[in-house]
C-alpha cells in the first residue's frame, strides 16, 4: 500500500473520523506498524463501529485474526456477543439493526478461525468449554 494512503488512514484513526470500508480492507495481516496502531486504537474505542471494521477485515484476510493477541480475541468476542445480544433482544429490529446483526455473526465466525492458531493459548480461547463461548450458549 502506498505510504501516503497508510498515512491518511492513520490520520483518520487518530481523529476518530474513520472510513470503515477503507480501513477494514486495508488491515490485511496486521504486520505493518501503521496497521497495528489503527487496530489498537479501534480496540480501545470499544464501539460498534470498530466491530464493523473488524468484521470486514476478518473476512478479507484470514491472517487478520491470526495476528490477534489472546486478550484481543477475548475482548472482540465479548464485545461482539454483547452487541449481538443487544440486537437480538429488540422486539422489531429495523434494516440497519439486521445488517449489524449480520456483521456481528460474520465477525464471530471469523473469530472462530483463531481455533486453528499455532499458539495453544489462542487456539483454546473459543473452544466450546470456555467461558466466552458459554455466554453465547446461554443466550
Amino acid at each position: 500500500m502506498p505510504e501516503s494512503v497508510s498515512a491518511e488512514l492513520l490520520v483518520q484513526a487518530r481523529n476518530g473520523q474513520v472510513d470503515e470500508k477503507s480501513i477494514g480492507f486495508a488491515f490485511g495481516d496486521l504486520l505493518e506498524s501503521w496497521q497495528q496502531v489503527i487496530f489498537h486504537s479501534l480496540l480501545a474505542r470499544a464501539d460498534v463501529g470498530s466491530l464493523r471494521i473488524f468484521a470486514r477485515a476478518i473476512w478479507r484476510s484470514e491472517a487478520f485474526v491470526r495476528a490477534f493477541e489472546p486478550q484481543a480475541v477475548v475482548e472482540v468476542a465479548q464485545r461482539t456477543l454483547a452487541a449481538l445480544k443487544g440486537v437480538t433482544s429488540m422486539a422489531a429490529p429495523d434494516r440497519r439493526e439486521v445488517a449489524a446483526l449480520t456483521r456481528y455473526c460474520e465477525l464471530l465466525l471469523g473469530l472462530l478461525r483463531s481455533r486453528d492458531s499455532e499458539d495453544h493459548e489462542i487456539r483454546i480461547l473459543l473452544q466450546p468449554h470456555q467461558a466466552v463461548v458459554g455466554i453465547l450458549q446461554s443466550s
